[in-house]
C-alpha cells in the first residue's frame, strides 16, 4: 500500500473513531438529561411511611405530561385514620418525587369516580385534594413549624387549569415557597405535578435527608370522609400542627439500569 493510501485509510480509522467517542458522550449526556424519561432508575428500597428516595440530578417539565416520569420509582398509600370503602373512591394514592439542583419535582394521583370540589370555600382539606410537606429547616425534630417546614395542599378544583403559576395553594407557611404545577383527570380520577423552587430552600445533595409527608383528603358526597397519611408516625392527622410526624426524604444518586 502506497503512502498516500495508508493515509487515507488512517483518515478513516481517526475520523470514525472521533464519530464514535462524539457519540458515546452525546448518548451519555442525553441519559443524564432524560434520566426519567423511560429508563428505569434503582434507588433503594422504600421503608414504608418512614423513608422515601428522592432521585437526583433528574430534570422534569411540569407540563402536566407525565412521560417523563417513566422509570422513577413511585410509592403506593392505602394507609391513613380514614378509610374509603370503595377502592375507586379514594381508596388509595400514589406519589413519586425528583429533584434537580433547581427544583423539587412532585406528583400525586388518587382514584376518584365522584370529585368534589369547589364546595368549602378555602377549606380545600375539606374536599378531594393532595397535600405534602417539607422540613428542609435542618431540625428533623422540630414539632413546630418554622421557617423552612411546610405544607401545600392542591386541590381538585384547579383540574383544567393551564397557568402553572396559578394554582389554589393553601397550607401552613405555603405562602414561603414558590409552587408551579398543572393538575389534570386521569382515568380512574385526578392528579397533580408541581415544582417546588429550592432557592433559599435547601440545597439539594447527595445523602441530604429532609422531613417529608404527603397526605389526600377524599369527599364521596359532600364533606371530607376519607383521609390517607404516607408517613406512619401520623395516626390522627396531626402533621399540620407538628412537623416532628412527618417521615424522611433522601437525596440519592439513581443507578440507570436501561438504555435508550
Amino acid at each position: 500500500m502506497n503512502k498516500k493510501a495508508t493515509g487515507i485509510v488512517i483518515s478513516i480509522i481517526v475520523t470514525v473513531v472521533v464519530l464514535f467517542a462524539l457519540y458515546f458522550i452525546y448518548a451519555t449526556m442525553q441519559r443524564g438529561k432524560n434520566a426519567g424519561q423511560g429508563f428505569p432508575l434503582t434507588v433503594p428500597t422504600e421503608l414504608t411511611g418512614k423513608i422515601v428516595y428522592i432521585p437526583f440530578p433528574v430534570t422534569i417539565t411540569v407540563d402536566g405530561d407525565l412521560s417523563d416520569w417513566k422509570g422513577i420509582p413511585s410509592y403506593f398509600v392505602d394507609r391513613g385514620p380514614m378509610l374509603s370503602p370503595d377502592p375507586a373512591e379514594d381508596g388509595s394514592f400514589t406519589f413519586s418525587l425528583a429533584a434537580d439542583k433547581n427544583n423539587l419535582y412532585i406528583t400525586m394521583q388518587m382514584p376518584d369516580k365522584n370529585i368534589i370540589a369547589g364546595q368549602h370555600g378555602a377549606e380545600y382539606w375539606n374536599e378531594d385534594s393532595m397535600e405534602f410537606y417539607i422540613n428542609a429547616s435542618g431540625n428533623l425534630d422540630a414539632d413546630i413549624y418554622g421557617p423552612k417546614i411546610f405544607q401545600v395542599n392542591i386541590n381538585a378544583a384547579d383540574i383544567g387549569n393551564t397557568d402553572p403559576t396559578a394554582l389554589t395553594i393553601t397550607g401552613v407557611n405555603s405562602q414561603d415557597v414558590v409552587v408551579k404545577g398543572h393538575v389534570f383527570k386521569t382515568e380512574s380520577g385526578w392528579g397533580f405535578e408541581a415544582s417546588i423552587a429550592l432557592k433559599d430552600v435547601v440545597r439539594p445533595a447527595e445523602g441530604l435527608e429532609i422531613g417529608f409527608q404527603a397526605q389526600v383528603n377524599g369527599a364521596s358526597v359532600q364533606d371530607r370522609d376519607v383521609k390517607l397519611i404516607w408517613s406512619n408516625a401520623d395516626t390522627a392527622d396531626l402533621s399540620w400542627q407538628n412537623p416532628q410526624l412527618f417521615g424522611r426524604a433522601i437525596f440519592v444518586k439513581p443507578v440507570r439500569t436501561g438504555t435508550p
